[in-house]
Order: structure tokens, then sequence, then C-alpha cells
């Protein structure tokens, strides 16, 4: 899987699934709305937007979660 934002460099991986890091990469609803009640892990919500983690972008739409997630988390703003 070809990564834009990280060129050359495909040697990624998931983190185990019931980690908050995992839960994010995988689009689990349930790590997006801890994230929103706790309003802590910044920079995981960063890197799942940073790095494309689908694994078909076909059927594997995330724009309105990651945009949910960096408006509910404490992440900065980029304006």
């Amino acid at each position: 899987m070809a990564d834009d934002a990280d060129d050359g460099n495909d040697h990624w991986y998931y983190a185990p699934a019931k980690t908050l890091h995992g839960a994010l990469q995988r689009g689990c609803g349930a790590a997006g709305a801890w994230v929103a009640a706790h309003r802590v892990a910044p920079e995981l919500v960063l890197d799942c937007v940073r790095r494309d983690y689908r694994w078909d972008r076909q059927v594997d739409e995330r724009t309105v979660y990651l945009a949910r997630l960096v408006s509910t988390s404490s992440c900065p703003s980029t304006r």
C-alpha cells in the first residue's frame, strides 16, 4: 500500500486492535467516541489523519470520521 504522505516508507503496521491507537487506525466508532469524551491523544488522531490506514479505498470512506475526530479532539488547529 503506497502512502503519499510518507514517500518511500511502506513499512507500516496497525497497532494492536485493543489499544486506542489501533482502534483509531481501524476507524472504530467507539474509539472516536472515547477520544471525543476524554479529549486526549491528539498525536494519535493526527497520525490517523496523516497516514491513510484504509485497506480498500473504494469501500472504506473515513472523511467524516476523521473530520469529527479532529474537531472533537484537542488537536492543534492548522489555521
